[in-house]
């Protein structure tokens, strides 16, 4: 968690959601994001069925453009799917969850374990094969996102 913090904090765009401290209490981690008022894409995929073609436009742009800027800082998000996107009552698109390459590589739980079969159906195919991901993988799992 704090290593997540630490990338997530440095970075500072309108389409990601902050994050502002990281740490320990009895054990458990913890993050303190901004609060985005709103809903995940998931929640209104869910809610509504699929997006126009204005909608997936308009947050794939969105994305795309924080995508760019954490590229640009050697920030890859590695989780691009419904979940990590959250929209505002505006209708701007927020970036979120930064953290799932410690996920990958470790022993998980059976709630850990199904929240990882639901990232790999947004997974680029190379890194389903054991590449590491890349900015061209970010991209691959942002089309599937908004297409959907």
């Amino acid at each position: 968690v704090e290593r997540e913090a630490r990338l997530i904090a440095r970075l500072q765009h309108p389409n990601i959601v902050g994050v502002y401290d990281a740490g320990r209490s009895d054990g458990h981690s913890f993050l303190v994001a901004e609060y985005v008022h709103g809903y995940s894409l998931r929640q209104l995929l869910h809610a509504r069925g699929r997006l126009t073609q204005g909608e997936a436009l308009r947050y794939g742009i969105h994305i795309a453009d924080a995508l760019a800027y954490a590229h640009s800082q050697g920030v890859v998000h590695r989780d691009i799917k419904p979940e990590n996107i959250l929209v505002t009552e505006q209708g701007s698109a927020r970036v979120t969850d930064f953290g799932i390459a410690d996920t990958l590589n470790r022993t998980l739980d059976p709630a850990e374990a199904r929240e990882v079969l639901g990232t790999i159906a947004y997974l680029a195919p190379e890194v389903i094969q054991g590449a590491p991901a890349d900015a061209r993988s970010d991209l691959y799992s942002l089309a599937l996102t908004v297409s959907r």
